[in-house]
């Protein structure tokens, strides 16, 4: 899996100017039945690839990093 400055860089050396945008959220779920506990912890990742090329802007969404993304923007 790439990480957002390769995205970058990748970007650049195609000529084209690019914003990387990242969220990542933690979440904690607690389950009581019949007496019973249980949890889970949840982790939601996702990436915005913004590009500008010829006064053209393009955008694209994924849960995972990688090169396609930013063929898609």
């Amino acid at each position: 899996m790439l990480d957002e400055y390769s995205i970058l860089s990748r970007a650049k050396s195609i000529g084209v100017s690019a914003e990387v945008l990242s969220l990542e959220s933690k979440g904690y779920s607690v389950y009581v039945e019949k007496g019973q506990k249980s949890g889970s912890q949840v982790i939601d990742r996702g990436y915005a690839i913004r590009v500008v090329k010829d006064g053209r802007v393009g955008m694209a969404y994924s849960t995972v990093l990688d090169e396609k993304v930013l063929d898609y923007a």
